[in-house]
């Protein structure tokens, strides 16, 4: 998604304007969540409320927790499964190969 597909003019602001008008941005910032930083009219960087911010983090770590799950299930479903016992023979004989070694 283009950054410019969700801000709107109002929401841009010259990099030389925020110089100077800094204090006035912050305040503005905390009614409309977020400003785009421009210079020459390319976005550069975010103003951003930090409750909003706050707001962004949880929804993207509730993403991210989702999205690893499903990737992890992805490759579950790849891997063959082995009957219990079958796995249970294999680690026995692994660990007694390990004693055996020390």
């Amino acid at each position: 998604m283009k950054l410019t597909s969700i801000t709107t003019i109002d929401q841009t602001v010259p990099i030389s304007e925020a110089r100077a008008t800094l204090p006035k941005l912050i305040e503005k910032v905390k009614n409309m969540n977020f400003l785009v930083l421009v210079n020459k009219y390319q976005p550069k960087v975010a103003l951003v409320d930090l409750s909003y911010f706050e707001k962004l983090i949880s929804v993207y770590k509730e993403w991210e927790k989702y999205h690893n799950f499903f990737e992890l299930e992805k490759i579950r479903q790849k891997v063959p499964l082995y009957p219990e016992n079958e796995v249970e023979k294999d680690i026995s004989y692994a660990l007694k190969k390990i004693r055996r070694n020390t």
